[in-house]
């Protein structure tokens, strides 16, 4: 295995374009799918993600998002703060990226709200050298040696800088929008040999269901959300979406990953993986876990992916009103509990009675 890893990783960087780690939880880690999310609530907002991927490998994918954000009135802005590291294969190959972000929430005709923005970032892309082991130490039968091999001397940890930016257009009840990453396309090779980042491009769109009369006290408690998010980077592609019922404070959902109907880069059809989801969401915090279950060649052996999320909010308005009406800004409905959701309403109606 570690012969192999050697091989994959040294031989094949300067060749092959890497992939930015993923969350099946996407609207989990707002800030992470597309900058533009910051300051999309009220609340100053905490993520924290974590995803093991394939747990039956010796060293399986693991990777780590925290997130904080909070929208600031008097600039009609909101900033936000993201870091992520990703962990992989015996030799610990380790990417860590993290960087700021700035948005700016411009109220349009009607309900609808556009916030662009943009991210500036550095990273760290690192390797533990001595799990690796080179063919003089292979054909000598002496791992424990040094190795000559001359390629030793060209390997070092390399460091980056980073940008990104996201446009995103939300009303009460739907919401799409745009992000591209790695813009400048840094070269993060561990070899005197140029490897860039290709450019990451994600499109998301979603809506929010309310589901009116049964036998609720208040029926709008229960509500469908519904999304996808399409990514492209390099010549990898990818389609995720699904659909999540919500009877707070419960959640469920049930999601697909891949394009059945385009093969990807090994001639195959591109099925990934069924995403099954649950949460306990509260008024100031959200928990989910979801579990992929692998449905492509790999299934046998991967094992699938677990992954957990968590929410808090610390509130930032104890009296929305005291915010001056021309700087507030409507939540966006993927992210609020449905007493943010409903208050804002009732503010929009109430400044449309002032207004008459």
């Amino acid at each position: 295995m570690r012969v192999l890893f050697a091989i994959v990783t040294i031989f094949t960087t300067s060749m092959l374009m890497g992939q930015d780690p993923q969350f099946s939880q996407y609207y989990a880690a707002p800030l992470y799918l597309n900058p533009a999310f910051s300051g999309t609530s009220n609340d100053h907002r905490v993520n924290i993600n974590n995803r093991i991927q394939w747990p039956s490998l010796p060293r399986a994918f693991t990777t780590y998002a925290v997130s904080y954000d909070f929208y600031k009135p008097e600039l009609k802005s909101g900033f936000g703060f993201l870091a992520s590291t990703d962990v992989a294969g015996t030799a610990g190959l380790r990417s860590t990226n993290f960087g700021f972000i700035y948005s700016y929430k411009i109220q349009m005709y009607g309900k609808w709200v556009v916030s662009p923005a943009i991210y500036f970032g550095y990273g760290n892309r690192s390797l533990d050298f001595n799990e690796l082991v080179f063919g003089d130490q292979i054909e000598f039968s002496n791992q424990a040696a040094p190795s000559v091999d001359p390629i030793v001397n060209q390997l070092d940890n390399e460091n980056y800088f980073d940008s990104g930016a996201g446009l995103l257009f939300y009303s009460p009840n739907s919401w799409f929008g745009a992000s591209i990453w790695h813009i400048n396309q840094p070269d993060i090779s561990f070899l005197e040999r140029e490897n860039r980042i290709p450019a990451k491009l994600t499109i998301h769109a979603g809506t929010r269901l309310q589901v009116k009369g049964g036998p609720w006290k208040r029926a709008d408690i229960s509500y469908f959300t519904t999304s996808f998010i399409y990514k492209l980077q390099g010549p990898f592609s990818q389609l995720d979406l699904g659909i999540n019922y919500h009877v707070d404070p419960m959640m469920i959902g049930l999601w697909f990953r891949g394009i059945p109907v385009v093969q990807n880069v090994i001639g195959n059809f591109s099925r990934d993986a069924i995403v099954f989801s649950t949460g306990l969401r509260f008024k100031m915090l959200q928990f989910q876990y979801s579990y992929d279950f692998t449905v492509s060649e790999l299934s046998v052996r991967s094992e699938g992916a677990h992954e957990i999320s968590v929410e808090y909010r610390i509130p930032q308005f104890s009296n929305p009103s005291r915010v001056p009406r021309n700087k507030r800004i409507l939540p966006c409905p993927t992210y609020i509990p449905y007493e943010s959701f409903d208050s804002n309403k009732a503010y929009i109606k109430k400044s449309r009675r002032k207004r008459r």
